[in-house]
């Protein structure tokens, strides 16, 4: 078992992600949990650590300021970073410090973490093996060092200094050129495969009619191409990317039947940068594999299309749902549905997580209304394992279009049954239960999410009275009932059914039985 060490100031992020996934089932194991970077170190001194996830912004001692700290004190420890801001200062800073990754905590799930994790460990084994001298190496064993080196600067874990010279040089990694970039693509199921082997092999012979060009395996069914490019145009490396990506395309339908999409990160102009590149074909991997199935995506096409209103759009369907609920708006569901559908479809981009967020919203709105109605039995999602296990299913647009079309259909069959009888209904029984508490129409509309205007509209509709009408006749009917069953004085009668006013539960009284309560009780008598 791997051993992790989880820093993080706010102690709902340590929980979500120490509740994030069964880490022992990915051979990892929770050691501590600790809230800023000081006492990181001071756990990393008490006992050895494989793996340290930790947040960027802290109090005391910062997440990069804990790398300086554990590198300067020789701790191997792989490092991830976790953030709530998509700044790529902190990006370029904790990649240079060595993070095997960054994560925005809005993206962070089970499955992307799940991944990571099979990073790390390739990172930690990698650590642990003892190198030898190319003299002592077979072929083999030189590409597979090589493999490892290449993955040390994708993960930025190595200074750009003479040693890195001197050990490039060693294992015959060759980068000339002042052109790099990384692209990157996933291979399902390559770890259990047949051809895993042969798909590196088939590929790295591609790879040797493009000079500069090395691939390695960077993730769980991820594979990674730094490549050295000698073109000086952007028309250049445009088309030299699209020849290379196209036969690699082509050789994966026709031999090994999966259609795989390529992300290309931006090209830089330096080695120092390949961590940044490899962080740019992640991202872009997390916002297009969402939208669609183009088999070539470019890091700077995304950005330059990216849809930064995303949270502002969806906030806005949160808005205009509740205000329907509430009864506050003419809008229907299915007009907001339709509006929504076709937002979702020209959408270009769109950021998996802001999909999650809104989706739990909607869910938790439309839970709330079912349950205000008495549709308990129908709520969406009846617990948070239910809830993860949802969200977790969602990866493409195909998922999240299907979902709509679910929830569409639930709330049209509920919309059916719910007649404005229906709402009635729950009313006057909300009413026979709370007669006496003083309510006004306001308690009444708050209680089920309707505006006053219209509960009066509608209880005027479908009784033929006044809400207040009603609730004085229910009042005068238990006052009658107590008047002939009790010995109780008038003032006493008049404050259990809801009237503080002797005097003005008499006159109501007289209005609509046509005696004082005193004369009702003569007569009953």
């Amino acid at each position: 078992m791997y051993r992790v060490l989880i820093v993080d100031d706010e102690i709902i992020s340590r929980l979500g992600v120490t509740n994030l996934l069964n880490w022992e089932a990915h051979g990892f194991q929770l050691v501590d949990s600790v809230v800023n970077g000081y006492e990181a170190i001071e756990s990393m001194r008490q006992q050895p650590i494989d793996l340290v996830i930790t947040d960027i912004k802290m109090p005391v001692m910062t997440g990069i300021e804990l790398m300086k700290a554990a590198k300067e004190e020789g701790h191997k420890s792989a490092f991830i970073v976790l953030s709530s801001f998509d700044d790529y200062v902190f990006v370029r800073e904790a990649l240079k410090m060595g993070a095997l990754d960054y994560i925005l905590k809005l993206d962070l799930d089970a499955e992307h973490m799940a991944a990571v994790l099979e990073k790390a460990k390739e990172y930690i084994r990698w650590q642990s093996t003892e190198k030898m001298p190319t003299h002592v190496m077979d072929k083999q064993m030189l590409q597979s060092a090589r493999k490892d080196y290449l993955k040390e600067i994708i993960y930025g874990q190595i200074p750009f200094d003479k040693t890195y010279e001197e050990r490039r040089e060693h294992l015959s990694l060759k980068l000339p050129y002042k052109n790099y970039c990384v692209l990157m693509f996933k291979v399902k199921d390559l770890d259990k495969t047949l051809n895993e082997d042969g798909i590196r092999q088939v590929i790295e012979e591609i790879l040797e009619d493009y000079d500069y060009a090395y691939i390695c395996e960077t993730g769980y069914e991820e594979l990674s191409i730094v490549y050295n490019m000698n073109a000086y145009s952007e028309n250049e490396q445009y088309q030299t990317i699209h020849r290379l990506t196209g036969r690699i395309n082509f050789i994966m339908k026709q031999y090994f039947n999966q259609k795989v999409t390529i992300y290309v990160s931006q090209t830089f102009g330096s080695v120092e940068d390949v961590p940044l590149a490899y962080l740019q074909v992640c991202q872009t991997y997390s916002l297009k594999s969402f939208v669609s199935d183009d088999m070539l995506v470019f890091y700077d096409e995304v950005m330059r299309n990216r849809d930064y209103r995303d949270y502002k759009s969806f906030e806005s369907y949160i808005n205009r749902f509740e205000k329907t609920f509430q009864k506050g708006s003419d809008e229907s569901v299915n007009a907001i549905m339709d509006d929504l559908f076709s937002y979702v479809e020209k959408s270009k981009y769109i950021e998996l997580g802001q999909v999650r967020f809104f989706m739990s919203s909607l869910v938790y709105i439309t839970n709330n209304y079912l349950d205000k109605l008495g549709y308990a039995n129908k709520l969406l999602w009846k617990s948070e394992e239910e809830k993860y296990a949802m969200l977790q299913g969602i990866h493409r647009k195909e998922d999240f279009i299907h979902f709509l079309l679910e929830l569409q259909e639930n709330l049209n069959a509920i919309t059916k049954d719910n007649s404005d009888n229906y709402i009635i209904r729950h009313v006057i029984k909300y009413l026979k239960e709370h007669y006496q508490e003083g309510i006004v129409l306001k308690d009444v509309a708050d209680q089920f999410g309707v505006t006053n205007t219209y509960l009066s509209m509608l209880f005027k509709k479908e009784t033929g009275e006044t809400l207040k009408e009603y609730l004085t006749g229910l009042k005068i009917e238990k006052a009658k009932r107590l008047l002939k069953e009790t010995h109780e004085q008038v003032i006493e009668i008049s404050k259990e059914v809801g009237y503080d006013n002797e005097h003005y539960f008499s006159r109501m009284f007289k209005q609509k039985t046509g005696m004082t309560p005193t004369s009702y009780r003569n007569s009953a008598e």
